[in-house]
């Protein structure tokens, strides 16, 4: 008996301590909340999402739901942070499906409910005011005087019934006939609400709901605030630029452009948008160099990071590969180029912006400053006859430049494209602003610069050639000339220059270049030439 009632003892423990655990289950308070961004950082690929929120909670264990996110972030970004009377035990990232029956409609299809609803009653009540009629109607027509009534009544009496009759049967009759107008509109109308209805009953399907799942433990009963930050790799922006001048003496005014996109599946209303050059994407483990060895196989070198290098004989070449250039395509839309090797910026827009998850650029204008610039011209008339104005910006490391297209206007009217490159090394920014059609170039050979000589054992051929250019313009312009002569790789071909007009000569290029004023009006010259003496055969 005693070790009976010792196993009823045990089985009535096991089921407290079970019975206390399910209850513990099952008070748990759910609470949802919606996971509207408040601040957006947008990042050359992919956006740190950041949300202040408030929730309901109870004493004890809270699972709070975060609805709305987007369909794809990166778990391990989730960082939730509360007050000091709560605590966050877990996050965790899922997609749940919203019946249809579930869903909230949108407000243009509870309009048109609404306005079917309105119309069906205008029809039955117009049913009704005809059932009214025709039933007067059928009461007048059916009307008939007793005979010994019939036969006391006056001729002026039953002339004045007849024309009662007359009068009011045709006055239902017309009123019948309105009322049917009516409905035959009403009923139009109701056809082609019912019609949308139906469209939007075809397109409706079970939505996606993507929620963060936080579980918080809570010392106090009431509302707290939530602190949301997480990344999704489904936006970026890339930079671009409008370069507008007056002309040659005035400064160049920049506008600083940014093409934000974004594919969430959640657009973004009313949001504060920071932009930043920083790449959160970038592998933060530190290089490692290996060894680099070069080997002979099969007459080839191949070469290869960490591994062999080899050289292909017959073809006098070394192949390898180098790090390709980023271009962002979203969606198969070319959005520009993005280079992350510049220190970071962040741009901080004043207004705020409403961007839609459908991966189309949207320019946000970043900042407008006027920037001081000489200007001069460049012509290579070997390649191009046309000059192209040069403008040069110094100082230009504080303009926070990434690399980018630009468009270009003169007065207010577009001139062209260009693009703008940070990379140069040099003491000032050069940007391309386009051709000018006021400087006039020709470059033409000089027949007796121009000859060929045979001797016993090897040719000698001679070039000559002359460059003009015209400013036709109203003031003095600046203006580098570039051409070039040939630079022999070869032991047996010499290569010497003639005339050079003054030029600078790079040797080991190949290159001349005049840099020159050229008055308003006036015309200038510069020749070259070069002969080449090369075997016979």
């Amino acid at each position: 008996m005693k070790i009976f009632k010792g196993f009823i003892m045990k089985i009535l423990a096991i089921l407290i301590v079970f019975m206390a655990q399910f209850v513990s289950v099952f008070s748990q308070h759910e609470v949802h909340v919606a996971g509207t961004p408040d601040k957006i950082t947008v990042f050359q690929s992919g956006a740190n999402l950041a949300m202040s929120l408030k929730a309901n909670v109870k004493k004890g264990t809270n699972i709070i739901y975060i609805d709305s996110m987007p369909s794809f972030i990166d778990a391990n970004s989730i960082r939730l942070s509360t007050g000091a009377s709560t605590s966050v035990m877990s996050t965790d990232f899922q997609m749940e499906n919203i019946p249809i029956e579930e869903q909230i409609e949108p407000k243009n299809i509870i309009a048109l409910r609404d306005s079917i609803k309105t119309l069906n009653y205008l029809i039955r009540d117009v049913n009704n005011n005809i059932s009214v009629l025709q039933g007067e109607d059928l009461m007048i027509s059916g009307f008939k005087l007793h005979p010994e009534t019939e036969k006391g009544a006056t001729i002026q009496e039953l002339t004045a019934l007849a024309a009662y009759y007359n009068k009011r049967v045709t006055e239902i009759r017309k009123e019948i006939l309105n009322f049917q107008e009516k409905n035959s509109d009403y009923g139009k109308d109701l056809v082609r609400l019912n019609k949308k209805i139906a469209e939007y009953e075809a397109t409706k399907k079970t939505l996606q709901n993507y929620q963060i799942i936080a579980v918080l433990s809570s010392e106090i009963d009431g509302n707290i605030n939530l602190e949301l930050n997480t990344f999704t790799p489904s936006a970026g922006w890339v930079p671009n630029y409008e370069l507008k001048f007056k002309d040659i003496s005035s400064p160049l005014l920049l506008s600083y452009k940014a093409n934000v996109w974004q594919g969430t599946g959640r657009d973004w209303k009313d949001v504060s948008l920071v932009l930043s050059t920083r790449n959160p994407n970038l592998n933060n483990e530190m290089p490692v160099l290996y060894p680099w060895y070069l080997r002979l196989d099969r007459q080839k070198i191949d070469f290869e990071s960490s591994s062999p290098l080899t050289l292909d004989q017959s073809a006098n070449t070394i192949r390898g590969s180098r790090a390709e250039e980023k271009t962002m395509m979203v969606d198969g839309i070319e959005l520009g180029f993005v280079d992350n090797k510049y220190m970071t910026v962040e741009f901080n827009p004043s207004s705020k912006y409403s961007i839609k998850s459908d991966n189309r650029k949207q320019s946000i204008t970043l900042n407008e400053v006027d920037v001081p610039a000489t200007y001069e011209y460049y012509c290579a008339p070997k390649l191009d006859t046309d000059a192209f104005l040069v403008a040069k910006v110094s100082d230009w490391g504080k303009l926070n430049l990434l690399p980018g297209e630009s468009y270009i206007y003169f007065e207010n009217t577009y001139i062209g494209k260009t693009m703008i490159n940070p990379q140069s090394t040099d003491d000032s920014l050069s940007i391309s602003l386009g051709r000018d059609k006021s400087i006039v170039l020709k470059r033409e050979i000089v027949e007796d610069m121009t000859e060929t000589k045979f001797f016993s054992s090897n040719v000698v051929k001679a070039y000559g050639y002359v460059i003009t250019a015209k400013n036709n313009r109203k003031s003095e312009i600046k203006m580098t000339i570039e051409d070039q002569f040939p630079v022999s790789t070869h032991e047996k071909i010499e290569v010497d220059l003639i005339e050079t007009s003054g030029a600078e000569v790079n040797k080991e290029k190949g290159f001349l270049t005049w840099k020159v004023n050229i008055p308003a009006g006036k015309t200038i010259e510069k020749k070259f030439g070069y002969k080449i003496d090369s075997p016979k055969d």
